[in-house]
């Protein structure tokens, strides 16, 4: 079986690795900066770092969909500001979350 990788780009000039996604109605309320799309740079050009960055980010967004349906385990001001958390951390820098 083989996976997809519908989130992962490759520049054609540079041949960097990013991320471009959809942002899901369920979750488009955590990015305020952005309409429609995500759109973040890897900067690497090695394709096992950039995919597992995909993943983190696609688990990320996984878990935002799951809070704000709030089917989320414990208080929901608890999971709402750790999800902010999350959303910081993929805006701000993908690579170290």
């Amino acid at each position: 079986m083989q996976e997809t990788h519908k989130h992962l780009t490759k520049t054609k000039k540079t041949g960097t690795y990013g991320y471009y996604r959809r942002i899901p109605a369920a979750v488009k309320g955590w990015f305020p900066t952005h309409t429609k799309f995500l759109k973040k740079s890897f900067k690497t050009k090695d394709f096992d770092i950039a995919y597992r960055m995909m993943r983190k980010l696609d688990a990320r967004f996984a878990r935002l969909e799951v809070i704000s349906a709030g089917q989320s385990d414990g208080s929901q001001d608890a999971a709402l500001s750790g999800a902010r958390l999350l959303v910081e951390q993929i805006l701000w820098n993908p690579a170290e979350a």
